[in-house]
Order: C-alpha cells, then sequence, then structure tokens
C-alpha cells in the first residue's frame, strides 16, 4: 500500500511576499515527507503572506505559534 500513497508527490503554491506589492507564486512539488501545503498571513509588524510545502510535524509547530497558519492536503489547496 506505501507505493500507491507516495506514487504522487503533492504540489503546492510557494511565495513569500510583504507589503502592498503584489504577491506572485510559483508551484512547487514537495519533497516526500513534506505531506501538506501551508499559507500564513500575518497582519504585524507589516502584512505578509508566506506559502509553501510543509511536514505535519512542522505545521502543528507553526500552529502553535500562529492560530492563523492553515495547513491543507491536496494540489494547490494553499
Amino acid at each position: 500500500g506505501m507505493l500507491l500513497l507516495n506514487a504522487e508527490a503533492l504540489k503546492c503554491r510557494k511565495s513569500a511576499c510583504s507589503g502592498s506589492r503584489p504577491c506572485s507564486s510559483t508551484t512547487v512539488t514537495c519533497e516526500r515527507d513534506s505531506t501538506l501545503c501551508f499559507v500564513m498571513l500575518r497582519s504585524k509588524p507589516i502584512v505578509s503572506l508566506t506559502r509553501g510545502c510543509i511536514t505535519e510535524g512542522n505545521c502543528a509547530i507553526l500552529k502553535s505559534f500562529d492560530p492563523n497558519v492553515r495547513c491543507c492536503s491536496t494540489d494547490l489547496c494553499n
């Protein structure tokens, strides 16, 4: 069953933007252990948007620091 699980790597949007400039993103294929996409929006000290691939463990850590972090498990869900 494991082969089926890893047959298709997850694709996520990746971007790191701040301030008022338009935010562009690229599409990346995640490493095998990064099974989630994430998006993190902050308003302080300046508006910033960060997106990319993440592991489940790191998602949990990020969420403990910032409740606005969202992680999801389907292609380009972020």
